[in-house]
């Protein structure tokens, strides 16, 4: 068992990178796209039942929407009201506090209500938490 005693340094951030959607110029990425979208439509819009316009638009070589664009350079526009900053290596990030994302439901950033569950999207690249603990 762990005797030892850790205290809180500072609170807990939650980084994010990011990818814009672009267009998809490679053929092979756009097959795969249409096939992964024509399963998720199989399974989540049986016939009769509507749909989200995003499941209905056609996947082709200039790109897409939503979870099915083609993920290209990395974003630097501001997201979830936070402005990007660069991290230790030079690439740009998004940091918030991990409480505020996963203590509340919901933020608000500039004036505009955000659900913390949507911080994470299809452009997220990468994730880190840090958390910083001292023994005493």
């Amino acid at each position: 068992s762990f005797d030892e005693q850790l205290i809180l340094v500072a609170p807990p951030v939650f980084f994010q990178s990011r990818r814009k959607h672009e267009v998809c110029l490679d053929s092979s990425s756009a097959k795969v796209l249409k096939k992964h979208k024509g399963l998720i439509k199989d399974i989540h819009c049986p016939e009769g039942v509507s749909c989200l316009n995003e499941f209905n638009e056609d996947i082709t070589l200039e790109g897409s929407v939503g979870i099915f664009a083609c993920r290209g350079s990395q974003d630097t526009a501001p997201y979830f009201g936070l402005n990007a900053s660069t991290d230790l290596i030079g690439q740009p990030i998004y940091q918030d506090f991990l409480g505020s994302l996963a203590d509340n439901p919901l933020v608000v950033r500039n004036g505009i209500v955000r659900r913390t569950r949507e911080f994470l999207d299809g452009q997220t690249e990468d994730a880190e938490i840090l958390i910083l603990l001292q023994s005493p």
